[in-house]
């Protein structure tokens, strides 16, 4: 194994440069974090191939990877969210201190996802009596017989 490989070993995922690992792809099943991968591993590639330092094209990786992650709206993108910021927490693509606040950043979307869900929710209506001879302004001109 060459000095490049062993120091490439060291700092990342397998997974992300060559999808080696059973549990790497099992996360790489959800298109989400197949896509962060996907991105982490080409910034990776494309930093490295100008002769870059190791940090440099970890640093360079990790910004992709997180810029690749869906947006916090819609349960499936936070659920989405979620195994992306997960996933880079257990390769190294997202600094604990980091995913703390990204995950915090889920639970305060979820937690408004709920509460829409809960204002979406149909109210009953009682039906107003209406006093004798009273025309509602939903009713058409022509079923108004005089």
């Amino acid at each position: 194994m060459s000095p490049s490989n062993t120091t490439m070993s060291i700092y990342t995922e397998p997974a992300l440069l060559d999808g080696r690992s059973r549990r790497a792809n099992a996360a790489l099943q959800n298109p989400a974090v197949a896509r962060c991968c996907q991105a982490w591993r080409r910034a990776y590639q494309e930093y490295a191939e100008n002769d870059a330092s190791e940090i440099g094209a970890r640093g360079w990786a990790c910004k992709a990877y997180r810029n690749a992650m869906p947006v916090l709206s819609g349960e499936k993108n936070i659920h989405d969210f979620m195994a992306c910021v997960t996933h880079g927490l257990l390769i190294g693509a997202i600094q604990e201190e980091r995913a703390s606040k990204l995950l915090y950043a889920v639970q305060v979307a979820l937690s408004m996802f709920g509460r829409d869900k809960k204002q979406k929710k149909p109210q009953e209506t009682h039906p107003l009596p209406t006093p004798e001879g009273y025309i509602s302004p939903v009713t058409s001109a022509e079923s108004v017989k005089p």
